[in-house]
């Protein structure tokens, strides 16, 4: 039987440790795969996620995603990744994602992002909060023409280049840290003219 648009497949909390394959991809809208101790996220895992609007797979223990792993997910608008173990944006990782307008990769261990990893067109929303990035470069953001919201905040980041703002006339950018209360003595940023310390 298939499903009535608008239903969930939900998939919580059940100790799964691989993307399950029985999901019947027909007609679902919203894929809740959270709280469970999957690692590894392969090439088409999925069978024809074709009306998928949402795909939630917060508190895994994702390290890896392998290069097209999306593709086929022609209608996703929201792809949450928080709490999870990546450490690295690879080119590949998110193509075919050309609806997309969400992507929350927050509290994982991302030190890196490859340029062409964020190739997404459509995403107006990045929350890369509570990683380990040092750099933020316009060359790493140069494939998101749509964004608007930039969060990292609670990141290693000590340098932020003045292309990333100057490019943008609308992007709003996260960086606060509530813990600093000396801005000038503790302050890791290298300011320019377009950034308020």
């Amino acid at each position: 039987m298939v499903p009535a648009f608008n239903q969930s497949y939900n998939k919580e909390r059940e100790s799964l440790t691989e993307i399950p394959t029985d999901i019947d991809a027909n007609g679902f809208e919203n894929i809740y795969l959270n709280y469970n101790q999957i690692s590894h996220f392969p090439r088409e895992a999925f069978p024809n996620p074709n009306t998928w609007l949402m795909l939630f797979l917060n508190h895994n223990e994702i390290s890896e995603i392998e290069s097209q792993a999306f593709l086929g997910m022609l209608k996703l608008t929201d792809l949450e990744l928080r709490h999870n173990k990546l450490t690295k944006l690879k080119a590949g990782m998110f193509d075919g994602l050309t609806a997309l307008t969400n992507l929350q990769l927050g509290y994982n261990q991302i030190a890196e992002i490859d340029i062409g990893a964020l190739n997404i067109a459509p995403l107006e929303d990045l929350v890369l909060r509570n990683n380990l990035l040092t750099l933020l470069t316009a060359e790493m953001l140069r494939d998101l023409p749509a964004l608007k919201n930039l969060l990292v905040e609670e990141n290693r980041l000590q340098t932020l280049e003045s292309d990333v703002l100057s490019s943008r006339q609308s992007l709003y950018v996260s960086l606060s840290d509530p813990w600093i209360t000396d801005v000038e003595k503790d302050n890791p940023w290298q300011c320019d003219e377009r950034l308020c310390c």
